[in-house]
């Protein structure tokens, strides 16, 4: 079965957890309860929101939809990503003339193009506005020695890959994605921006989420005081642990975590 929280009680579980507040104060607040819970039991059909969001992304379809739902509730998120992977999963997204102030259906950054596409959740993750985060993701996800590289959309979206050996660092590179996404959504929609921002700030985002998710990894295989990220199935109890998750991008030199440049500040060497 599945609990879902409304109202006070939603809004102060998610805040705990994220130690923000979420979108409308609440969690996971775009659809009806009735909706969501459809959606996370897998007991009924999708919402047709979420069929059109599987049909324009072709998804796989051995892809388990009950599955790609409650990986999203499950993952250790913060509230404001998890907020907007299940937006963009649940095809509630705001897109077009659903976002508010926007009186056009195109995508915001295709606009100019001689046939600019519709905006979509597809769309989006499609976008040129997300070419350096595709880029950045191949890059990482060979880093890591992970077979193929999955289809971005199919990752980011669906969680959908071959397997690699490790779904929690997945699981976070796949959170550092999805965060990176709503921060370029946000410039886009929300501060009125013509264009996406600039690559380099792109992966710094990127690169950014990443290094939290990996140094909260670190801190309790290595530090006495872990902050308050403690061992669970989320987080590695020994540094041996850590090695085998991270080594390809985090090592551990003098006591301090040493990041691989992939996930490091990258430098503007623009003229």
């Amino acid at each position: 079965p599945v609990t879902l929280l409304t109202g006070a009680t939603a809004l102060t579980f998610a805040a705990a957890r994220s130690g923000v507040l979420t979108p409308n104060n609440s969690a996971l607040h775009t659809l009806r309860q009735r909706s969501t819970r459809r959606l996370l039991e897998g007991t009924h059909g999708l919402t047709d929101a979420a069929r059109r969001v599987l049909t324009e992304l072709k998804a796989p379809k051995l892809l388990s939809r009950k599955r790609m739902y409650l990986a999203i509730v499950e993952a250790p998120w913060d509230a404001r990503t998890r907020n907007f992977a299940w937006n963009m999963a649940a095809g509630v997204m705001p897109c077009g003339k659903g976002i508010k102030g926007s009186d056009t259906s195109l995508c915001p950054v295709c606009a100019t193009q001689t046939q600019p596409p519709l905006d979509s959740v597809a769309h989006f993750a499609h976008c040129p506005c997300l070419q350096a985060l595709r880029e950045w993701f191949a890059s990482v996800w060979a880093q890591m020695g992970w077979c193929g590289t999955p289809d971005f959309a199919h990752f980011m979206i669906c969680g959908h890959a071959p397997l690699c050996g490790d779904h929690v660092a997945a699981t976070a590179v796949r959170g550092a994605l999805i965060g990176t996404a709503h921060t370029v959504r946000n410039a886009v929609i929300l501060d009125g921006a013509a264009s996406a921002p600039p690559p380099i700030a792109v992966r710094r985002t990127a690169a950014h989420l990443l290094r939290h998710a990996i140094l909260l990894d670190f801190q309790c295989a290595f530090a006495s005081d872990s902050g308050g990220a403690k061992p669970s199935k989320w987080r590695p109890r020994t540094a041996a642990a850590f090695a085998t998750r991270w080594a390809k991008l985090c090592t551990r030199v003098n006591g301090l975590p040493d990041f691989h440049e992939l996930i490091g500040a990258p430098r503007d060497t623009s003229p």
